[in-house]
């Protein structure tokens, strides 16, 4: 029985933004995780992993199945993956982390410390294209999985088996990897907190988490984008901002300020307020084309309503105006219709799957 690390396994490909330390596997974000092909008769691997209230959750995919998902307990997992295969027969895994980190969790971490197996771990097919997600709940698989009465702020409501950016990258056969937290806006989050912003924290590898364990291993360092340079950027952000100029004002404790999205009488973002917004959007196009020189981008938007689509749409065109970058783009996703939701009154698998198939013909339609 082999018993490697994955830092002894450099065949295997890494999937989101991870770091390793002292051998273990750092698994920060939605979708992260490791793929490789396996011949053999058994194979099992060891997570560890650290919470406070929202337990860690995983999956596998085998061979284009999820066939296993599954809460994990506190401290080390060993888990028998599979055994009992024909040791003749080269079979696909990719396993994930499912639920997101939680940023407010100071024992929030996740760790792929080793595998062991009878057999041969060989490397994944390639792929040419390479697609990096940016966004809330929806892509953080919130509400994918569970029944649509479900409301509790639980772990297992979160997943990739139905998430929109695994099916997109999957019809385009490519790598993909996400950066994504629930309730968080471009100018703020849904309860107007302006601290909760993504665009923010951008440029680091997971500079959103405060778990030290998560920070000494590197977790809030810069993200080296060009280690595996994305093709295409795909920014899913606005339904929280959406929420906030229908929430009440932030009152921030620390400056003693009051932070607000505000509409006029006609129900419309204040003219200051949707200024604000554009220009937070185009600051955000900016940085994202800095660390991404030759993606396609596209901003999307609309699986839980359209309410800001005038004002994404403009920012997203007086940008390509004003730099002259014509590689971004805004596309009008389609909204999540009644029977089409999941748990937590979010999207479920067919809206999901209904985004992810325009999604993917649009990015078809950019690559020629």
């Amino acid at each position: 029985m082999e018993n490697r690390t994955i830092d002894l396994l450099p065949m295997i490909r890494r999937m989101g933004r991870t770091t390793i330390q002292n051998g273990k596997l750092y698994l920060f974000w939605t979708a992260s995780g490791i793929d490789f092909c396996f011949r053999g008769e058994r194979i099992s691997v060891v997570f560890t992993a650290g919470f406070t209230s929202m337990e860690q959750w995983i999956s596998m995919e085998l061979d284009g199945f999820f066939l296993l998902r599954m809460p994990l307990h506190r401290g080390e997992n060993r888990i028998d993956l599979l055994q009992g295969l024909n040791a003749g027969v080269m079979h696909r895994v990719r396993l994930f982390r499912e639920v997101q980190m939680i940023p407010d969790d100071h024992a929030c971490f996740l760790t792929l410390d080793c595998l062991q197996y009878e057999g041969e771990i060989t490397a994944p097919p390639e792929s040419s294209l390479t697609i990096e997600f940016v966004g809330d709940s929806i892509t953080s698989g919130e509400g994918s999985c569970g029944a649509q009465m479900e409301e509790d702020w639980i772990s297992p409501y979160f997943g990739v088996e139905n998430n929109y950016a695994r099916m997109t990258a999957d019809i385009l056969n490519a790598r993909f990897s996400c950066i994504s937290q629930s309730g968080w806006g471009v100018v703020s989050d849904y309860q107007n907190n302006p601290h909760r912003v993504l665009p923010r924290f951008y440029e680091q590898i997971c500079g959103v988490t405060c778990c030290r364990e998560n920070i000494l291993a590197h977790a809030h360092d810069p993200f080296d984008f060009s280690a595996d340079p994305s093709d295409i950027v795909v920014v899913n952000l606005g339904t929280n901002d959406d929420g906030a100029f229908h929430a009440a004002p932030y009152f921030d404790p620390e400056t003693m300020s009051v932070f607000c999205q505000r509409l006029d009488e006609f129900g419309r973002p204040q003219m200051k307020d949707a200024e604000r917004l554009q220009e937070a959007i185009i600051a955000f196009l900016q940085k994202i084309r800095r660390y991404n020189p030759h993606a396609q981008i596209i901003w999307c938007y609309g699986m839980l309503g359209d309410f800001l689509s005038h004002e994404i749409a403009g920012a997203v065109r007086i940008y390509r105006t004003e730099s002259g970058d014509t590689d971004t783009h805004f596309l009008l996703l389609p909204p999540t219709k009644p029977g089409m939701f999941g748990a937590r009154q979010h999207p479920g698998r067919a809206a999901h799957q209904a985004a992810a198939q325009i999604l993917s013909s649009y990015i078809r339609q950019l690559r020629g």
